[in-house]
């Protein structure tokens, strides 16, 4: 690995703890769960340095969505961004038919 390598591997991972905390402190602050801040964001930080990714909840994945469509300039129908359900399917592995 050159040097430039390594500095722009180092300067991802940053960029990427950061937007990473900026989502996990939006969430847990918007609803109200600054109790449970620290502890969420110690266990992102350790699988982001471990793994180079953290698993999302489906509660910051459904906040994620509400997020996108509330801050999406041309949607008309986003004033009901709150009202927005996601059914999380990750889980899935097969469909009865």
């Amino acid at each position: 690995m050159t040097m430039y390598q390594y500095a722009e591997k180092s300067v991802a991972k940053e960029q990427q703890l950061y937007r990473a905390k900026q989502f996990i402190q939006q969430f847990y602050t918007e609803n109200d769960r600054k109790g449970e801040l620290d502890a969420r964001w110690a266990k992102v930080e350790a699988d982001l340095n471990a793994d180079g990714y953290y698993e999302i909840t489906s509660e910051e994945l459904e906040y994620a969505g509400q997020l996108a469509w509330r801050n999406s300039p041309r949607c008309p129908g986003r004033i009901q961004w709150k009202n927005l359900k996601l059914f999380d399917c990750r889980y899935v592995s097969f469909v009865y038919t």
